[in-house]
């Protein structure tokens, strides 16, 4: 269920966008004026995200976390 609450919302044509990390899934939407970056971490710990966006003039900026707890059970945040 929290698999489809994830990608509920993502529309759009697919960009080109990059990642240094081997470690770090990427896919890249852009609908009109809305971007959708999405992201899955491979490695076994948390790994720090740097964004270099061309413009930075950002009206509203979402974010949904959908992942495992210690005790294997399941999550999803969205802020």
């Amino acid at each position: 269920m929290n698999f489809y609450k994830f990608f509920a919302d993502i529309q759009g044509k697919r960009v080109l966008s990059s990642c240094e990390d081997p470690d770090i899934q990427y896919q890249t939407y852009l609908d009109g004026k809305d971007l959708y970056i999405i992201l899955n971490n491979l490695g076994s710990k948390p790994e720090p995200l740097n964004f270099d966006f061309t413009n930075t003039d950002f009206q509203v900026m979402n974010i949904k976390r959908h992942g495992q707890n210690a005790d294997f059970t399941p999550y999803f945040i969205e802020e």
